[in-house]
């Protein structure tokens, strides 16, 4: 007999579970020797991550580039972002394991949600992290080429698994406004996380149910 499902949490993954700066980083610096410009140094990338500042924005405000650099420059961060040789510099945050398999041990239906597009070497990254096992579903909207907002393409592909019921009463825990604006559409509960790359003073406070600052508190509101 399959054992009743105690509660449901979404997660996100870059930002939420991994530390993703060091690829972010690296892939930045490789793009930018691919348009020819010196690279930022890691300090002032972070600091403008931290901002909510995209790395296309980064070039505009920076260096002034030509509108072709810059589409240059996106191309082929897309090209790489997601390649095995930079997935290999995310990190696990260091009380996911931990946390994830005491929430699988009570019986906590665990979700992944991410915008990420290579869904292979995603999952084989899940898997070398020893993670991929947790959860009942992991989805992969895609962002590359989308038009449609990204909110509202995790709100449609979480949509596609299940009803609006199945989100009653669950946790959302993400980095973003874009995982804030999904946790809204869905009418779950919102956990913000502060140790993502978003600005946390540009989240709407109205959206979000706990914003936290460390897995400590996170654990405390899943595992009251």
């Amino acid at each position: 007999m399959d054992k009743k499902i105690n509660q449901r949490i979404i997660f996100d993954l870059d930002g939420t579970l991994l530390d993703v700066i060091e690829r972010y980083y690296a892939v930045f610096c490789e793009c930018c020797e691919e348009i020819r410009v010196s690279p930022l140094s890691k300090e002032k990338y972070l600091n403008l991550k931290k901002k909510g500042i995209k790395d296309a924005q980064i070039l505009v405000q920076e260096y002034f580039l030509s509108s072709d650099k810059i589409i240059n420059f996106k191309q082929h961060r897309n090209s790489i972002l997601e390649e095995g040789r930079y997935l290999d510099l995310d990190r696990l945050h260091e009380a996911v394991l931990p946390l994830l398999a005491e929430l699988q041990e009570k019986n906590y239906e665990l979700v992944l949600l991410s915008l990420r597009d290579n869904v292979d070497n995603s999952v084989m990254q899940l898997r070398k992290l020893g993670i991929f096992d947790f959860f009942s579903k992991v989805i992969f909207t895609g962002s590359v080429g989308q038009v449609q907002i990204h909110a509202d393409r995790k709100y449609q592909r979480l949509r596609d698994y299940f009803s609006p019921r199945d989100f009653v009463g669950c946790y959302y825990v993400g980095d973003t406004i874009t995982d804030i604006e999904t946790s809204h559409k869905l009418g779950t509960k919102m956990i913000a996380v502060a140790w993502g790359l978003d600005d946390v003073q540009k989240f709407d406070a109205s959206k979000v149910d706990f914003m936290v600052y460390n897995f400590s508190d996170l654990r405390k509101i899943l595992l009251p």
